[in-house]
């Protein structure tokens, strides 16, 4: 069947964001000029040429890459232009250097930024360079502090409620236990010497270097240890959720006890972290060999239960976020502590694309969301529905101190989701990561108010059936062509195929997407399509693609999509460059 579609479905592109002017942020300006003119302080120096990660990404999805190969173009293309811009403000750091003037600086290359150490006079001239779009303070970050602990005995042969609830022992006994898969948590450390998770750090388990499986931000340590004295031991609690098991007696307190850990410590004893300590934890754990032709070092799945809890929709760490997606590991953050008084913490509120923070709430034994867990909406917008999912988090036994105790918090509750992508990553070892998301949300089953709402978000995780979703190839398959260049002001027409691949009559939601040269993702709900196909029919159209006059020059990705508005099951695009 050939249609051609009405115009009110012709896509509208629209246009790229203006750049930022370059900027000191209120609170560094408070700090300079609360520090002796003697004193050095620590500021973050974001560059103008940010790397647009997320266009890049959305051209591998096309190419359908695998997890290697969008490691290495990713990993490259951040180096190559954090190298270029990077360059002169080095070089001027190094001469600063020698007068005392610059005491120390960390470059970096998962954003484009520079971490620098100085006094205020020489952190302002930094600032006023031609390349700096932002002069950050080093903001200062919160654990996300869990209510209540006490300590229990450890359960020779138990079997913790959290795990049943989610639906893992289903995939355990058939042999899904996380076998293959590198779980990472960005937390206060990890107790690594504790027998519910000694002996599959990675280090000890595959004789990889320590360096590659343990990052301390904080004291530079080179071996695993956790010294919360807050919480207590608040990493080492998450990651026996993720995957904690004591062989010895098969006490069973972790969703993916086959995978093997690496951690990242960037919380202090106290509960606290700075920016400087994320940025560097996410740079670690996206790559802890620092080899970009290398994938089998990067882990899988980085659980966060940390936040700032003001301001509200901080983007401090997003570039850092989407570039450790990119190149390979699902990110999740535990939703925050606050009920409904304070909403979700920062990063866990954004809303730049539908998985983006994936936000885990938390819940009780009896499938009851917990009074503490953090409700939606996101402060982004006072609208979009958050959190995107609900797991275990009340009375959680893991790791504490040296033997076992019980906390509450959505902090125990994003490592249940954590170790539920380890279970998912062996189902589909290059599955895409928000494909991976994409089938944990969908498959979650529905509480609370009928639908998606701001208490459990999709509802509570069901591993088994995100990983039942994972293994079903979509039904109707969609091919994209278009043109190669378009004028500003100009409209062009492209053409899209769908093929029925059953023998059964499908109805598919069909939708067009534009990935600006920046990364921003365009989609139009009310453009959505529903045709109905017979057993092996096709269905063809050719919309119209219109450009505005004012649009920027540049590359833009063009896509159609099958699946569930808005989580595209299977894609097919072209690049369209638009300018003279």
């Amino acid at each position: 069947m050939h249609i051609v579609l009405p115009l009110c479905l012709a896509l509208l592109l629209p246009l790229s964001a203006a750049a930022v002017a370059p900027d000191f942020d209120p609170l560094l300006e408070e700090e300079l000029r609360a520090t002796p003119a003697d004193q050095p302080l620590t500021a973050l120096f974001f560059l103008s040429e940010a790397m647009p990660v997320r266009r890049l990404a959305a051209t591998l999805d096309l190419e359908r890459a695998d997890r290697a190969t969008r490691h290495r173009r990713i990993g490259l293309a951040l180096r190559e232009r954090a190298a270029q811009s990077q360059a002169e403000m080095r070089a001027a750091l190094d001469a600063w250097t020698g007068p005392g003037e610059v005491h120390s600086y960390r470059p970096f290359w998962i954003v484009n930024a520079v971490s620098v150490s100085a006094t205020p006079e020489a952190i302002r001239a930094i600032g006023a360079r031609r390349e700096v779009e932002l002069a950050s303070s080093n903001v200062p970050v919160e654990l996300i502090r869990p209510l209540g602990s006490g300590p229990s005995d450890p359960a020779p042969g138990g079997l913790e409620y959290g795990l049943e609830q989610i639906n893992a022992p289903a995939l355990w006994a058939q042999g899904i236990t996380g076998e293959g898969a590198i779980v990472c948590n960005l937390d206060t450390g990890v107790r690594g010497d504790h027998p519910a998770v000694a002996d599959r750090w990675r280090a000890s388990a595959d004789g990889r270097p320590a360096s590659e499986c343990w990052f301390d931000a904080v004291k530079g340590r080179s071996s695993p240890y956790d010294d919360d004295g807050v919480s207590p031991t608040h990493g080492s609690h998450t990651m026996g959720t993720i995957c904690g098991l004591d062989a010895a007696t098969a006490d069973t307190i972790g969703v993916a006890f086959g995978a093997h850990w690496v951690s990242g410590k960037i919380i202090n004893s106290m509960g606290s972290g700075e920016l400087e300590w994320i940025l560097a934890g996410f740079e670690w754990a996206a790559d802890p060999d620092g080899n970009p032709y290398t994938v089998d070092d990067v882990p899988h799945v980085i659980s966060n239960s940390w936040g700032f809890l003001f301001p509200f929709c901080d983007d401090a760490v997003w570039d850092a976020i989407d570039a450790a997606e990119a190149m390979g590991a699902a990110v999740l953050f535990a939703a925050g502590n606050e009920g409904s008084l304070f909403h979700l913490r920062s990063p866990a509120d954004r809303i730049t694309t539908p998985l983006n923070a994936f936000a885990i709430g938390a819940t009780a034994k009896n499938e009851q969301i917990a009074g503490f867990s953090s409700r939606g909406p996101s402060q982004c917008d006072h609208q979009t529905i958050k959190p995107e999912v609900a797991a275990p988090g009340v009375d959680v036994r893991s790791i504490r101190r040296d033997g076992y105790g019980e906390l509450s918090g959505t902090s125990m509750a994003c490592p249940h989701a954590a170790g539920a992508f380890a279970l998912l990553r062996q189902v589909d070892a290059d599955a895409p990561v928000d494909e991976l998301k994409a089938a944990l949300y969908l498959s979650a089953r529905d509480k609370g108010a009928p639908g998606e709402d701001n208490t459990y978000g999709r509802g509570i995780i069901d591993v088994a059936a995100a990983a039942r979703m994972l293994g079903q190839p979509s039904p109707v398959s969609i091919e994209v062509t278009g043109p190669a260049q378009v004028a500003p002001g100009d409209s062009a027409s492209f053409h899209f195929v769908l093929t029925n691949e059953t023998d059964e009559p499908q109805q598919p939601e069909v939708w067009f997407t534009a990935t600006l040269p920046g990364g921003d993702e365009w989609a139009d709900p009310e453009a959505v399509i529903r045709p109905i196909l017979d057993p092996g029919a096709t269905f063809e159209g050719d919309p119209v693609l219109r450009v505005p006059a004012a649009a920027n020059d540049g590359s833009y990705l063009f896509q159609g999509k099958v699946g569930r508005f808005p989580f595209g099951k299977d894609a097919s695009g072209f690049e369209v460059e638009v300018g003279e």
